[in-house]
């Protein structure tokens, strides 16, 4: 109920989270027949109260059909292409450049504005299904074999133009679920990413470079995830800027309460908290290691603050490497260098040393590990 969810966004907003409502813009319904059923609704004020009178009777333009459109579309079971694209829990696949149901995702966005102020924004999931077309509709751009249709590429963009400035205005945050269609253009609105693929690599390090300077979070479904390495795991996140999932009780196929792990996450939550914020710090040869097989990342905080995450070393290593900043570094009087490793609650102040172009620096590794401010 609307209570329910207000109640939860208030209460963990006391305990000071931050709360993001699912959002979804591309499926509807639950429970949905393969064939229109006969209308239970005997009045328009009631269609809500059944998904299939909603999906059948409200919002039919917008239900997506699998056509022939090449390997590139969706694809279905339905070789005659009669079907909804049917997925969890038997909802259906919309298109959101559709006005009656764009017109029904935005009256949500208002409806979540008003009745759960507390909750800080929305998080849409799945964007795969961008990759459809609609071909009961043309969007006067799209054109796939000989058919004028409609791209929900271009259907996301259109809906994005109006909720974005809505959410926005209201002081709200949008993340986004890419859910294996990573790109680009689709970030025009996000203020963030939770990728649900973001447990292997190619996906974590597509979506942390769309996330350059927007908060990054990666789905942890499982312990298995840390195998057979969790230093390994909680180091690669740092290296890209992204947070992993926290196990919570009650968590929806992600992680759940371990002891064995939530040991990592108290070893690399400092460090992991030190990146909120953070921006990638895009400056030719800012970091240069010249120690074999570590890898390192700059980051830029508030307060023009440098973060160094150096990772994948040997411990106790003793690690050479160069930093380069951008101009606006220079004309501080001094940098102030320091240190924080795994299962350290404190930052260990190295030095000070005057500004300079090219800075070479040595840092003693943990675990392979050591996260370096420059201030």
């Amino acid at each position: 109920s609307v209570e329910q969810l207000r109640s939860y966004s208030e209460r963990f907003r006391k305990m000071g989270f931050y709360t993001l409502s699912y959002f979804n813009v591309t499926e509807a319904g639950s429970q949905i027949k393969k064939e229109m059923p006969p209308r239970k609704a005997g009045a328009f004020e009631d269609w809500h109260k059944d998904a299939n009178d909603f999906v059948y009777y409200k919002m039919r333009e917008a239900v997506i059909t699998p056509p022939n459109l090449g390997q590139n579309c969706c694809k279905s079971e339905d070789p005659l292409h009669k079907f909804p694209l049917f997925s969890w829990d038997a909802c259906v696949a919309m298109d959101p450049g559709e006005p009656v149901f764009q017109r029904h995702i935005l009256d949500q966005a208002k409806r979540h504005i008003e009745k759960i102020p507390a909750s800080s924004g929305i998080c849409i999931d799945r964007l795969d299904w961008l990759r459809c077309y609609n071909t009961t509709r043309d969007d006067g751009i799209a054109f796939v074999n000989g058919q004028e249709t409609a791209s929900l590429l271009t259907s996301w963009k259109t809906l994005l133009e109006k909720l974005g400035p809505l959410m926005h205005q209201s002081h709200k945050v949008i993340f986004c679920n890419p859910s294996s269609f990573r790109r680009i253009d689709l970030m025009k609105e996000m203020d963030g990413i939770y990728d649900e693929f973001g447990l292997f690599w190619h996906s974590l390090n597509l979506c942390s470079q769309m996330a350059t300077h927007r908060p990054m979070i990666a789905w942890t479904a499982s312990p298995k995830d840390f195998k057979p390495n969790p230093d390994f795991y909680f180091q690669t996140h740092l290296y890209m800027g992204a947070f992993l999932t926290a196990p919570i009780q009650g968590n929806d196929h992600t992680i759940t309460p371990d002891e064995a792990i939530e040991k990592y996450y108290f070893d690399y939550g400092k460090m992991l908290m030190a990146l909120r914020g953070r921006k990638w710090l895009l400056h030719p040869n800012a970091v240069k290691m010249q120690s074999e097989n570590v890898k390192a990342n700059i980051f830029e905080t508030g307060g023009k603050a440098a973060l160094i995450p150096i990772i994948h070393g040997k411990d106790n290593d003793l690690v050479k490497f160069t930093v380069s900043l951008p101009n606006d570094y220079l004309v501080k009087k001094a940098w102030k260098i320091s240190v924080l490793y795994p299962d350290r609650n404190d930052w260990k102040v190295i030095g000070e040393v005057k500004p300079a172009k090219q800075l070479p620096l040595k840092i003693n590794l943990m675990r392979g590990c050591a996260m370096v401010k420059i201030e």
